[in-house]
C-alpha cells in the first residue's frame, strides 16, 4: 500500500519547505517528508512551512507527521551547521536583489526570516539602499506639493493656538512648536535633498538603536518567565527589526507624493502596520510568537515610563524650594 495522501494547511499535497536550524534543506512533497522521517533523512525537530501556515514549526508538531519517524537525536540536532540560507541581497548586491528581498520580507516575513542568516552588516547596507529609494519619494513629493504642505502646517498652527488659548495655560508648552509651524514656508528642493540625505544616513542607525531596545524587551520578558525569550539572539533580533523598518519605510514612501493634508490620514494605519510587521519579523527571526515581541515592548516601555516619571518627580522635589 502506498503512502496516504496528506492534507497540509489549506491545500492538498502542497510543497513543504524544510529547514534544519537556519539551513534550508529544500522543498519536498508530503510523501517525501514521510519517507525522510522514517529513513532518518529528516528530524522531528526540523522546521517546516507550507502554504496556509502563518509560521514555521517542527515536523514533530505536524499531526500528519507525528508518527512518521522517531524523535530526533540531540547529537544529530546539535551537529547541524549554523550557517543559513542568505537573503537574496546577501547573494548579490543590486537594485533587483534589493527589490526581491523587499518583497520577500513584506509578503512572507515568517518563512523568509526564520531561516535567513540576517547578518547585521549586510542588513544595514540593504536598509541604506531602501532608504535611498524612499528619500527620492520625499524629494519629489515635497517639491510637487511645497505650497500645499506649507499651508497645511500653518493651518495646524492656527488649530494649536486655538487649543492653547482654550486650555488656560495647561498647554503653553506647545507654544514654541505652534509658532514654528506658523512661520512655515514652501520647502526648497535643496532643503528637501538635505532631508533625504539625513534620512538615508541616520534612519537605519536610529532603527538599529531601536532594535537594541526591542532585544532588551525580549530579554526582560524572558526574566519574567518566558524561557524561550531568555536566549533571544542579539544580532538576529536587531537585524530583523532594522530590516522590517526599512521595508515599511519604503512601503510608506509613496505617501510623500500626496499633499500633507491627505497623507496625514494614513498616519495611524501606517503606525499599526509598522508595529505588526516589526513584531512578526522579529518573532520569525528569533522563532517566537509575534505577540511575545509585542508584549515585551509594552512591558519595557511601561517600566521605562515609570522610571522616567520617578526620576522627574525626584528632580522636581529636589529643586522645589
Amino acid at each position: 500500500m502506498g503512502p496516504p495522501v496528506l492534507k497540509i494547511g489549506m491545500e492538498e499535497n502542497s510543497p513543504i519547505h524544510v529547514a534544519r536550524k537556519t539551513v534550508q534543506l529544500g522543498v519536498f512533497t508530503p510523501e517525501e517528508v514521510v519517507a525522510g522521517l522514517a529513513g532518518g533523512r529528516f528530524l522531528s525537530t526540523d522546521l517546516a512551512w507550507t502554504n496556509g501556515l502563518a509560521a514555521w514549526k517542527p515536523l514533530g508538531e505536524w499531526p500528519e507527521f507525528a508518527s512518521a519517524g522517531a524523535p530526533a537525536s540531540p547529537l544529530e540536532a546539535e551537529s547541524a551547521p549554523a550557517l543559513g540560507e542568505p537573503l537574496t541581497w546577501e547573494k548579490s548586491k543590486g537594485l533587483k536583489s534589493a527589490w526581491i528581498s523587499f518583497t520577500e520580507v513584506l509578503l512572507r516575513p515568517s518563512p523568509t526570516l526564520t531561516v535567513s542568516r540576517l547578518e547585521l552588516g549586510s542588513v544595514l547596507s540593504l536598509a541604506w539602499v531602501l532608504a535611498a529609494v524612499a528619500a527620492l519619494f520625499l524629494i519629489v513629493g515635497g517639491s510637487l506639493h511645497a505650497e500645499a504642505n506649507a499651508a497645511f502646517q500653518r493651518q495646524q498652527a492656527a488649530q494649536m493656538f486655538e487649543s492653547i488659548s482654550g486650555a488656560k495655560g495647561s498647554m503653553d508648552w506647545l507654544l514654541p512648536w505652534a509658532e514654528y509651524l506658523q512661520k512655515s514656508e514652501p520647502t526648497s528642493v535643496a532643503a528637501l535633498t538635505v532631508q533625504g540625505l539625513l534620512l538615508v544616513l541616520f534612519g537605519p542607525l536610529l532603527n538599529l538603536l531601536l532594535g537594541i531596545w526591542v532585544w532588551l524587551g525580549l530579554r526582560l520578558l524572558g526574566v519574567f518567565g518566558l524561557a524561550s525569550l531568555r536566549q533571544a539572539d542579539f544580532g538576529r533580533t536587531v537585524a530583523a527589526f532594522v530590516l522590517a523598518m526599512a521595508v515599511l519605510g519604503l512601503l510608506a514612501a509613496p505617501i510623500n507624493l500626496l499633499p500633507a493634508s491627505t497623507g496625514a490620514i494614513f498616519g495611524l494605519p501606517l503606525l499599526i502596520a509598522l508595529l505588526v510587521l516589526a513584531c512578526r519579523s522579529v518573532g520569525a527571526a528569533v522563532r517566537v510568537n509575534g505577540w511575545a515581541v509585542f508584549f515585551s515592548l509594552l512591558v519595557l516601555n511601561f517600566l521605562a515610563c515609570c522610571l522616567a516619571g520617578c526620576c522627574l518627580g525626584g528632580l522636581i522635589a529636589l529643586l522645589r524650594p
